[in-house]
């Protein structure tokens, strides 16, 4: 079979394949709909979230499969956006409000750096930028990591936390 042939023999498939699709719009179109009344009511009913009793006796409530335009008004009204900074802020705590969050260290890679904090709890994490660590007036967000600080988010307001100095040891001195 020559390249002629095979270019006839794909345009004439293509040509198939077209026709028939073009045949099933047209009698999806054409031939009439008919419904079994009964069957859509249950059909309804179900997609209503009304119902029969499931397999243990008990019926079911489902929530409508549609909204009306009302409700979905009533839903689009709603505003779903915290605010980040101000008195309303979700966290309930002023921007005023003690991070009883430390930096104790930082390990520093690129696209990989991450912040050792000590909670106010005692206990640590390991968070990178993006990651949060729960405070007593809400989370604080990591936003950038540097090798001697770190920006955390806190209560609306962006905070540095720095890295404690080490003491220096002088010999024959404790610490």
């Amino acid at each position: 079979m020559n390249i002629r042939q095979r270019k006839k023999l794909l345009w004439s498939a293509a040509v198939l394949v077209g026709l028939a699709s073009l045949g099933v719009v047209l009698a999806g179109w054409l031939w009439p709909l008919r419904i079994n009344a009964a069957l859509s009511d249950k059909l309804l009913t179900t997609l209503r979230g009304g119902g029969g009793p499931d397999k243990a006796g008990t019926t079911r409530t489902r929530p409508p499969a549609r909204l009306d335009l009302a409700e979905l008004a009533q839903l689009a009204a709603r505003d779903i956006r915290r605010p980040l900074s101000g008195p309303d802020a979700a966290s309930g705590a002023s921007p005023s409000a003690a991070l009883t969050v430390q930096l104790v260290g930082t390990m520093q890679e690129p696209g990989h750096s991450m912040a050792l904090l000590k909670k106010g709890d005692g206990t640590f994490a390991v968070c990178a930028v993006g990651e949060s660590v729960d405070d007593v007036g809400g989370p604080a967000v990591v936003t950038r990591i540097d090798p001697d600080r770190i920006s955390v988010q806190y209560a609306g307001a962006i905070r540095e936390l720095i890295i404690p100095p080490t003491p220096t040891v002088v010999e024959g001195q404790a610490p």
